[in-house]
Order: C-alpha cells, then sequence, then structure tokens
C-alpha cells in the first residue's frame, strides 16, 4: 500500500514591522545673526531629519536662547535683539538640535539733540545740551563720545559736555560730532534790558543856560551794561529844564522838573531842582534874598543878629546862609541893621537890632532869629528901614 502526505500552505516569508522616525539632525535656516539695532527681528526655521535622513514635517521643535539679556525668541523661533552682546539660539527636537550664533551690535543711525535752537536774553547766561546717538529703531547706544565746537567763541562757548555761555550779542552755530554723525544749534544772544539806571539821581543848579550830560545805562538780567540800547529822553517841567534827545539836560527857569529815561517799560528818573533869586534886597551892611522855592538868604554882617541865621549867633557871612524857621518866604527886605520878612502865607516877621521896637515885636529886646511881627496881620509886604534910628 501506499501513504501519501499532502502539505498545506503558500510558502511566502513573514513581513518586516517598519521602524519609527526618530529625529536624528535639527537644521537652521540662518546659524549666524547680526543684528545693528534693538528691537530687530528675524525669523528662524528648523529642518527636522530623522534616522534616514527623511524630513519630519510636523516634528515639535522646541525654542531657546543662552542669553535673554542679550536676545530672545518665540515659541515660533522670531528672534529680537535685546541688548549689545552675543546669545545661541537653540532649536530642540527629541534629543537632536541645532544652533545659531546671534551677535548684537548696534550702529549709529542718527543723532538726537535735546534742544536744536537755543535763545539768550542775557550774557553770561548759560544752557546745556545733551546729545545722544540712537540706532535704526531710535534706542539710544551709550559710550559715545561727543565733540563739541563753536563757530564764533566771541559770541558763545561750549565746553565738553555740551555747556553753551552767550559771551555776546550775535548768532553762532554750536556743533556736535558723535563718531560719524554731527549735528548743530543755532545759538543767539539778544540782551534784553531787566534794568535801567542813571548815574546822576539828583541835579542843582542856580543859572539858567547851564547844561549837563546825563547818562543813563540799562542792564541784562545779569547786570550786564547794554551800551547800544536806544534811550529816550523827556522832562515833567519844560519851563524848568530841558533835555536833549541825547540826554543833555539844560536850565530854563526856576522850580523842580523830573528827567525820565525810559528804555520800553523801563523808566528811571533825576531830579532837577534850579534856584534862581526871585528878589534881592540890600542894606547897611547886608543883603537878604529869597530864591525860586521860597528859601530865605542873607549874608554880610551880623552885628545886631540881622542875617537871622539857623545858628543864632552874630557871625558875619561871605556867602549866603539860609534864614532861620524853615519858612517859605514871599519877600524879604534887609533894613540897616535890622530885617523883615513875609512868608507866602502872608506872616510878617522881623530880626536883627531892635533898640527903637522897630521890629514890632512888643518890645525892644534883639532877635538874633525871624520874630513874628505882633498884630496878626495878613502882610503883603514890610520894608525894613535904612535911615538913623
Amino acid at each position: 500500500s501506499v501513504l501519501l502526505l499532502v502539505a498545506c500552505g503558500d510558502g511566502g516569508t513573514t513581513p518586516t514591522t517598519p521602524a519609527t522616525p526618530v529625529a536624528t539632525s535639527v537644521t537652521l535656516t540662518v546659524t549666524n545673526l547680526s543684528f545693528a539695532s534693538l528691537g530687530q527681528t528675524q525669523q528662524l526655521t528648523a529642518t527636522v531629519q530623522d534616522q534616514n535622513g527623511a524630513t519630519m514635517n510636523g516634528a515639535s521643535v522646541t525654542w531657546s536662547t543662552s542669553a535673554t539679556s542679550v536676545a530672545t525668541v518665540s515659541a515660533s523661533g522670531l528672534v529680537t535683539a535685546v541688548a549689545n552682546g552675543t546669545a545661541t539660539i537653540t532649536a530642540t527636537a527629541g534629543s537632536a538640535n541645532g544652533t545659531a550664533a546671534v551677535t548684537v551690535t548696534q550702529a549709529a543711525a542718527n543723532m538726537v539733540l535735546s534742544d536744536t535752537v537755543v535763545a539768550f536774553s542775557a550774557l553770561g547766561d548759560t544752557s546745556r545740551v545733551t546729545a545722544t546717538v540712537q540706532d535704526q529703531n531710535s534706542n539710544d547706544i551709550g559710550g559715545t563720545t561727543a565733540t563739541w565746537a563753536t563757530s564764533d567763541i566771541t559770541i558763545a562757548t561750549v565746553s565738553s559736555s555740551g555747556l553753551i555761555t552767550s559771551v555776546a550779542e550775535g548768532t553762532v552755530l554750536v556743533s556736535v560730532t558723535m563718531g560719524s554723525l554731527s549735528a548743530g544749534i543755532a545759538v543767539t544772544v539778544t540782551q534784553v534790558p531787566v534794568s535801567l539806571d542813571l548815574a546822576e539821581k539828583s541835579l542843582s543848579f542856580e543859572l539858567l543856560g547851564t547844561s549837563v550830560q546825563l547818562t543813563a545805562e540799562a542792564s541784562d538780567g545779569n547786570g550786564y551794561s547794554m551800551s547800544d540800547t536806544i534811550i529816550s529822553w523827556a522832562t515833567s517841567n519844560g519851563s524848568v529844564a530841558g533835555v536833549s534827545g541825547s540826554g543833555l539836560v539844560t536850565t530854563v527857569g526856576g522850580g523842580t522838573a523830573q528827567i525820565i529815561a525810559t528804555v520800553g517799560a523801563l523808566e528811571a528818573s533825576a531830579s532837577v531842582s534850579i534856584t534862581v533869586w526871585s528878589s534881592v534886597s540890600s542894606g547897611y551892611g547886608h543883603t537878604c534874598g529869597v530864591n525860586s522855592s521860597g528859601t530865605g538868604y542873607c549874608w554880610g554882617l551880623n552885628s545886631s543878629g540881622q542875617l537871622g541865621d539857623a545858628e543864632g549867633l552874630k557871625i558875619d557871612h561871605s556867602v549866603p546862609t539860609e534864614v532861620s524857621g524853615g519858612h517859605s518866604w514871599q519877600s524879604i527886605s534887609a533894613g540897616k541893621i535890622q530885617t523883615c520878612g513875609v512868608t507866602t502865607d502872608g506872616v510878617g516877621y522881623c530880626w536883627g537890632n531892635n533898640q527903637t521896637g522897630q521890629l514890632g515885636t512888643g518890645d525892644q529886646t534883639a532877635a538874633l532869629v525871624p520874630t513874628v511881627v505882633k498884630g496878626n496881620h495878613s502882610w503883603r509886604s514890610i520894608v525894613a528901614a535904612l535911615g538913623d534910628f
């Protein structure tokens, strides 16, 4: 008998399961980044490949920076410059990574000045101007040395730190250079008067037609003289004193006046007093007079007190000496050795020898100073006689 064995099957091999992709390399689009401005950005892209060199689209990538103070990186690979320096940006996928070197070096793009125009109203004034260099994104760049200069040191000077000082009226350009950048400041010096002063505050004259030159000085806020300032002149009383456009004062008549100098809203004045004789009376050995201001004077022999001076002494005077009492006189009459006068309010006074009661004081006592004539009269004039007694 025959035994037959039959085998079943297709005779094929067992299939192999494909290997799982593993990130083995990370390649960045840029491996060296240079920034010239803070805030400048650049997008990085990472390509991840597996062990077979195939690109792993959609692979998870983590971004990091070695120095956040220099450069930051977002979750999507956007790098931003933060400060000057260097940093390394790393893209990580699994155990693989790729890096990019970052260098941040600000480049000067423009210069910013705290002031581009400076105006001074007084000599000796100062103003400090600061200059700053910035990058393209308007970020300050520190550590840059500034060099300052002026086009005319006779008008304005400038220090190494940018302090500008006015010297004289005019215009000048102050320049500053920082590296390859330069800028200018327009400086104008125009003195503005803040005070006005007269060299003479009070003038007294005794002669008509006399002239005196007044000098007025205007000064700026720092007390510097303004010699070229145009000054206007005026008088408060042209019948007493006149004044020319240059400040020349001329006496015209008796009395007082104010000479006024004006610069803008500023004024300064000088008082002018012109004393001339309104009347003069001569006696036996003495003379008396009244000036335009009503002051009485006597001079000459004073043997009986006929001068009526304030000293009240029998001392002769060779120059006019004011009559005692401070009265405002209308007239004074000099007699032989006595004197009488009437004040502007009509009161009569006499002084000097009174041997025969000629003073009208109610007795025969000599008076060394003006003494009221008895009777309460209102006098227009009293004449002291020159005859013998």
